[in-house]
C-alpha cells in the first residue's frame, strides 16, 4: 500500500492526477470483461493493473 501512496504523491509531484478506481465486480475475469467493455464503448482507462493472460490478451503488437 505504502507503494501506491508513493507513487501517487510523485506522479501529483509531476502533475499527473491519481485516481484509484475499483472494478465493481472485484477481480478476475470479470474485472477484465469489465475493462475490455470500457474500451469498447469508447471510454477506456488511462492505465490499468492486468496481470496473467489479461495482460497478453490486451497488448500491443
Amino acid at each position: 500500500m505504502q507503494c501506491a501512496t508513493d507513487s501517487s504523491l510523485d506522479c501529483n509531484a509531476q502533475g499527473v492526477r491519481w485516481k484509484d478506481v475499483a472494478v465493481p465486480v472485484g477481480g478476475g475475469m470479470p474485472a477484465v470483461k469489465v475493462l475490455n467493455s470500457q474500451v469498447l464503448i469508447g471510454d477506456p482507462l488511462d492505465v490499468a493493473q492486468l496481470i496473467d493472460t489479461a495482460l497478453t490478451d490486451n497488448a500491443c503488437p
